[in-house]
């Protein structure tokens, strides 16, 4: 357990890469992300079984009984193509 005094929030991957290169705190990303820096030994890996493998899809939209067919067949390509949990 490791006791943080504050937190920051931050949407912008560039500045957070920064303040994470000085040390001033973590950062999760997917591990082509940040596999330069790790492997000039910038920066490393804290969380090893949560490191990211590369990038995901994410689809937010409203819950509702009837999804448009078009983002139906999105999902289900998707899903296809990177099974959940995979």
């Amino acid at each position: 357990s490791i006791c943080v005094p504050s937190t920051v929030i931050i949407d912008d991957g560039p500045i957070a890469m920064s303040l994470v290169e000085q040390g001033v705190g973590l950062v999760y990303a997917s591990v082509p992300t940040v596999a330069a820096l790790v492997e000039a030994g910038k920066v490393r890996c804290v969380l090893e079984d949560w490191c990211s493998p590369g990038p995901a899809f994410h689809i937010y939209y409203p819950s509702r009984r009837q999804v448009p067919v078009g983002l139906r067949v999105l999902i289900d390509l998707i899903r296809e193509i990177r099974p959940l949990g995979l």
